[in-house]
C-alpha cells in the first residue's frame, strides 16, 4: 500500500492567499489552483463568517460557522481573535482501492486560523470545491452544545432537497427519498439530509460531508429565505429496542450534540462546486478529505456480485422441496449465484432469531458449516445479514465465530440514525471485522462519508472505472459523445485541461482489458463514424464480446502474425461467437481479417501501419486483448435458431 504523500509549501501563495482589513474585522482570502473559485473569511466580533466566490461572482454569502461548548464563551459563534494564520499548497497522492480511480491526486490551497480559546479552522480550496473543518486543542474533554453552519446563498436559487421520511422523529429515518425541487424561499422549513444541491445558475453547489467520526451528521434546513443551517442530532440517553428485531432507537436526548476528546478534528464540511451536471457525480472531494486507509493490505478484500434472498422472500415456485429459511432452499440459491457468475449469497434475517437479537445462535433448521463447504464448492462465498446494534452487542465473539467457520462478512442493517453514538459504532464494527478479514455490505447507513477510504473493506454499491486520456481530437469531443478504447466503447463524461474522462460500468470492466490498464498505457482510440462517412473494414460496435490472449507473435519479413486464444462455449458459439477464416474480427478496436481459426484460435496479419500506429507494437505473448466477433456472424446465428 502506498502512502498518501503530502507535498507542502510554506510560502504564502499571495496569489491566492491574501489578508486585508474590512468593516473592523480582518479578512482572509484563500483560492484555488486554478483562481475559479474564492472564499473569505472574516473574523471579529461577529464570529467568523464566510463567503463564496465562482469566477468572481458571489455565490455563497456572510455565512456564520462556529462551535459552542458547554461551559465556555461561544470564542466562535459571539466573536473570533485569530491568534495565526498560516497557509500553505496541499499535494496529496491519494491510493484509492476499490474506488473509480486506483489512484488520484489532489491539490488545494490551504489556511489554517488558529484562534483564541483552543479552537481553530481549517478552510481548503480545490478546484472542484471549497471545505471546511474544526478543530479544538484542549487537554479536556468537551461536550459540544451545537455547531453553526450556515449555507447562506446571494440568491433564491433552485435547491434539490431529500427531506426526511419521517415527520414525527426526522432524524430516525433510512436516507432515502426523492428530490423536492423549489427555490429556497418555497422549500419547506423541514430536515433534509445530505447531499443536498442548489443551483446558482453559473454553477451548482452540493453540500456534503467528510470524515465523520465520534461526531453527529449533518442534515440542514431552509430557513425560508435564501439560506439553509445546519442541524445535528442530539446526543443519545436513553434506548430502547424494537421487539421484532432488537433494533435500537433513542427515547430521549441530551441537550446537547457530541461529547468529545479536547484534542481533536472534526468533520469536514464540503461545498463541492460544479459548473456541469456531469462533474457531480464524479466529484472526488468526499473521498480525498476521509481519513487513509487504516487496514493496511486490502488484497484479501473481493467485491462482488451478490444474491440476497429478500428479493423473493423464500418464495421459490416449481420446485421439489418446500421453500423457507433452510438447508434445501439456500442450496438452490448458492447453485443459482454458481450458474450466473455471482461470487456472494447472503443469508437474509431469519437464520438467527431476529426477536432474541442473538447472532451466535443459529436456528436448528440450518447446518451453516455444511452450507460453507457447499458454497466453496461452487465458488459462492456467504454473507450473513445482521442488525447494527446486534452485531455491535456480540461484536468480538460474532466476528471471531463466523471468520473461523468460513463466512466471508456481514451485511449490515437498520442503523437509520446518525447521531455520535451510531456513528461511533459504524467505526466499531468496521474495525473489529478487519481484524477478523471480514467485509462489510453497510446497507441502512446514512449518507456516504468517505468510509470505504478509511476502511477499504466496507463494500460500496458503485465499481464503475474511470479514465483520463489524451489523445489529438480531444478539443474537437463533446460531454456524453462516444469514443472506442481498445475497441470499446465509453461516453465521454468530462473534458478538462487537455484531455478527457470516460466510465466504464462493472460488466465492462469484466469482458474487456479496460481494468488492466495503468497510468501511461497506450490505448487506441476511435471516434464513433458519421453517418456520411464511407464503411471501411467491417461493422464494429464497440460493444467487446470477451478478451483474448496473445500465444504468438510472428515476424513475417515486414508484416506480424499475432495469434489469440480464447475461450470457446459452444452456446456462445451458437450465438455468433466464433472466428472463420477470411471473416473479420476486432482485436483491441482495430477491424481485422481472420486466418487460420480454430475451435479457440485466431491469426491475423498486421502491416507495419498498423502495427506501428495501434498499440499492437506493445502486444507480446500473455498481452490480454479485448476482442469483437463480427456482428452479421451474429445476426445469421440468431436467425438460424429462431428459424430451426
Amino acid at each position: 500500500m502506498k502512502n498518501t504523500s503530502l507535498i507542502v509549501s510554506a510560502v504564502l501563495w499571495l496569489c491566492s492567499c491574501l489578508s486585508m482589513m474590512a468593516a473592523g474585522n480582518k479578512v482572509y482570502v484563500v483560492q484555488s489552483p486554478d483562481k475559479q473559485l474564492k472564499v473569505e473569511i472574516s473574523a471579529g466580533t461577529d464570529g467568523l463568517i464566510y463567503s463564496v466566490y465562482h469566477k468572481d461572482s458571489l455565490i455563497v454569502v456572510d455565512s456564520k460557522l462556529g462551535l459552542i461548548q458547554e461551559g465556555k464563551t461561544p470564542a466562535l459563534a459571539g466573536g473570533a481573535k485569530v491568534i495565526s494564520a498560516k497557509t500553505k499548497k496541499i499535494f496529496q497522492d491519494i491510493d484509492a482501492p476499490f474506488y473509480r480511480f486506483k489512484s488520484f491526486q489532489a491539490v488545494c490551497n490551504e489556511m489554517n486560523l488558529k484562534l483564541k480559546g483552543e479552537y481553530g479552522v481549517y478552510f481548503r480550496v480545490y478546484n472542484e470545491g471549497v471545505a471546511y473543518r474544526f478543530y479544538t486543542s484542549s487537554k479536556e474533554d468537551l461536550i459540544i452544545k451545537n455547531e453553526i453552519a450556515e449555507f447562506r446563498f446571494a440568491g433564491n436559487y433552485t435547491a434539490y432537497l431529500p427531506y426526511s421520511t419521517n415527520k414525527e422523529k426526522p432524524m430516525a429515518m433510512a436516507f432515502q427519498n426523492t428530490y423536492e425541487v423549489k427555490p429556497l424561499s418555497e422549500a419547506p422549513q423541514e430536515l433534509a439530509f445530505l447531499p443536498v444541491t442548489v443551483d446558482c445558475k453559473q454553477a451548482k453547489v452540493t453540500l456534503l460531508e467528510s470524515d465523520l467520526e465520534a461526531y453527529p451528521g449533518m442534515f440542514v434546513q431552509p430557513d425560508g429565505k435564501q439560506a439553509l443551517k445546519g442541524v445535528f442530532a442530539p446526543y443519545p440517553k436513553k434506548t430502547d429496542f424494537y421487539p421484532w428485531r432488537k433494533q435500537e432507537y433513542v427515547t430521549e436526548a441530551e441537550n446537547y450534540i457530541a461529547r468529545v476528546k479536547g484534542n481533536r478534528m472534526y468533520p469536514w464540511r464540503i461545498l463541492a462546486i460544479t459548473e456541469k451536471d456531469t462533474e457531480m457525480p464524479v466529484n472526488n472531494l468526499v473521498y480525498a478529505l476521509a481519513s487513509p486507509n487504516r487496514i493496511g493490505d486490502c488484497s484479501w478484500v473481493k467485491p462482488g456480485k451478490v444474491a440476497w434472498d429478500w428479493w423473493n422472500d423464500w418464495n421459490l415456485k416449481g420446485v421439489s422441496f418446500k421453500a423457507g429459511i433452510n438447508m434445501d432452499t439456500y442450496k438452490y440459491y448458492i447453485d443459482f449465484a454458481s450458474r450466473n457468475g455471482l461470487e456472494y449469497v447472503v443469508l437474509d434475517e431469519g437464520w438467527y432469531d431476529p426477536k432474541s437479537g442473538d447472532m451466535l445462535t443459529v436456528i436448528p433448521e440450518l447446518d451453516l458449516p455444511e452450507l460453507i463447504r457447499y458454497g466453496k464448492s461452487k465458488g459462492v462465498e456467504l454473507v450473513l445479514w445482521t442488525v447494527f446494534n446486534v452485531l455491535d452487542s456480540q461484536l468480538d465473539e460474532a466476528c471471531r465465530k463466523y471468520a473461523e467457520m468460513g463466512i466471508k462478512g456481514f451485511k449490515v442493517d437498520f442503523l437509520d440514525r446518525d447521531d455520535q453514538t451510531a456513528v461511533e459504532m459504524i467505526y466499531r464494527i468496521a474495525a473489529k471485522a478487519a481484524e477478523y478479514k471480514l467485509i462489510l455490505d453497510y446497507h441502512g447507513i446514512y449518507k456516504p462519508t468517505g468510509l470505504n477510504r478509511t476502511y477499504p473493506k466496507v463494500v460500496k454499491d458503485q465499481e464503475n472505472l474511470h479514465l483520463t486520456l489524451k489523445c489529438s481530437f480531444v478539443d474537437e469531443l463533446k460531454i456524453d459523445q462516444s469514443v472506442s478504447h481498445n475497441g470499446v466503447c465509453l461516453t465521454v463524461v468530462s473534458i478538462q485541461d487537455g484531455t478527457y474522462t470516460v466510465t466504464a460500468m462493472k460488466e465492462t470492466i469484466e469482458r474487456s482489458n479496460i481494468g488492466l490498464l495503468a497510468v501511461g498505457d497506450k490505448v487506441n482510440v476511435e471516434r464513433s463514424m458519421m453517418m456520411n462517412g464511407r464503411l471501411d473494414g467491417h461493422i464494429v460496435q464497440g460493444h467487446v464480446d470477451q478478451t483474448a490472449v496473445c500465444t504468438a507473435v510472428d515476424d513475417a519479413q515486414g508484416s506480424w502474425y499475432f495469434t489469440f486464444k480464447y475461450n470457446f462455449d459452444k452456446e456462445m458459439a451458437k450465438r455468433g461467437y466464433f472466428t472463420v477464416d477470411k471473416g473479420s474480427v476486432t482485436v483491441n478496436g482495430v477491424s481485422l481479417t481472420v486466418c487460420n481459426p480454430t475451435s479457440d484460435t485466431f491469426q491475423v496479419a498486421i502491416i507495419p501501419y498498423t502495427y506501428e500506429h495501434t498499440n499492437f507494437h506493445t502486444i507480446k505473448v500473455g498481452s490480454v486483448v479485448n476482442i469483437e466477433f463480427d456482428i452479421i456472424g451474429k445476426y445469421l446465428s440468431r436467425m438460424m435458431q429462431l428459424t430451426e
